[in-house]
């Protein structure tokens, strides 16, 4: 059994939530963890997809800037309209010849993705059942998260290049995360 604890950031459990108190055997931690390593690769997917609108928002405003377009609406709304095989498309014309790896590691993160949300639970309905089939899972996800966590930190360096040519530097990204951080937890 796992013991677990009865506090959150010392302070008590709220009493709807007790049940997640209770040990578990290592098949119900077996089954948590999948659907935790599931969850976090499906988040890093979507982070990525909107790391992607940044790049694509970044790029309007700086060619509205050049004086090639002019941004007539809201680039924001637009392309979170769009799905994520839109996206990568739009980047793989936005970026040419000079990030063709990160162009295919993005076709590569789409299929990941998309397998993930439209099929995964489908295909491993089976895998799920026993202890070992959880284990291979959890391998399974443990590598596409870190795929995708990987290839997050090249949609941010783009992101980062973009915006260091318009006038914002990492570090005061970086700060008004860290503001955006302290806002949060207050």
């Amino acid at each position: 059994m796992l013991p677990m604890s009865d506090e959150v950031d010392g302070r008590p459990v709220p009493e709807q939530y007790e049940h997640l108190l209770e040990e578990l055997n290592l098949d119900d931690h077996l089954t948590r963890e999948v659907y935790a390593y599931f969850g976090l690769a499906a988040y890093l997917a979507s982070v990525i997809e909107h790391g992607l609108v940044n790049i694509i928002v970044l790029s309007r405003v700086a060619e509205a800037r050049a004086g090639k377009t002019p941004i007539t609406s809201d680039p924001w709304e637009s392309s979170f309209k769009k799905t994520f095989g839109q996206l990568v498309h739009r980047f793989t014309k936005l970026s040419g010849d000079e990030e063709r790896k990160l162009q295919e590691d993005l076709a590569r993160c789409l299929t990941q993705r998309n397998f993930l949300i439209h099929g995964y639970w489908r295909e491993r309905a089976e895998t799920v059942m026993s202890q070992n089939g959880k284990l291979m899972m959890l391998e399974e996800l443990s590598e596409m998260h870190q795929d995708i966590r990987q290839l997050n930190e090249e949609v941010d360096r783009v992101t980062f290049d973009i915006g260091e040519s318009l006038g914002v530097s990492r570090e005061a990204a970086e700060a008004e995360y860290q503001r955006m951080l302290g806002s949060v937890a207050e």
